[in-house]
């Protein structure tokens, strides 16, 4: 179980640490068979892309709440440690997201934006559907529908995993 505690850090290096998480989940068999288990009874082939996403999106929302890092402390976290606490904040559902989908054969990417006043305040996965032929929104943490992107996006940096 890995988790990473940092005070004033770059976004940069917040990126890189979550990118590290996801490409050590993407080899990690048991996050392969967790996320097998989640989609296997919705899905005729390991190729549903969509579906697969549908139903994982569906499975973060319900199962993994919404939850602040402490107080002045940026804290990045594995998908292990995500799911053995059932809670965490942008960064970690974006970890958790991109991990289950990777470890499935989907294409992932990291999504930091600026919303509002604040600079780069949320960070959320998109993954590449080949069926649309495009990039589709991830965003568990706000729990809306997959394909949900925030209307309030002022500027947006994409991070390929």
């Amino acid at each position: 179980m890995k988790a990473e505690l940092y005070n004033n850090v770059s976004v940069e290096m917040t990126v890189k640490k979550m990118t590290e998480f996801i490409r050590a989940a993407h080899k990690n068999p048991v996050c392969r068979m967790m996320t097998v288990i989640v989609v296997r009874k919705y899905i005729k082939t390991g190729r549903e892309f969509d579906m697969m996403a549908e139903v994982i999106y569906k499975w973060i929302t319900e199962s993994v709440k919404y939850f602040r890092d402490p107080h002045n402390v940026e804290l990045v976290r594995d998908w292990e440690n995500i799911v053995k606490t059932w809670e965490g904040d942008c960064d970690d559902f974006t970890v958790l997201s991109c991990s289950m989908l990777g470890s499935v054969g989907i294409s992932t990417r990291i999504v930091i934006c600026q919303a509002g006043k604040a600079q780069w305040n949320h960070v959320y996965a998109e993954y590449y559907s080949p069926a649309k032929g495009k990039w589709i929104p991830f965003d568990a943490s706000m729990n809306k529908v997959v394909g949900w992107e925030s209307p309030n996006i002022i500027k947006k940096r994409v991070f390929q995993v």
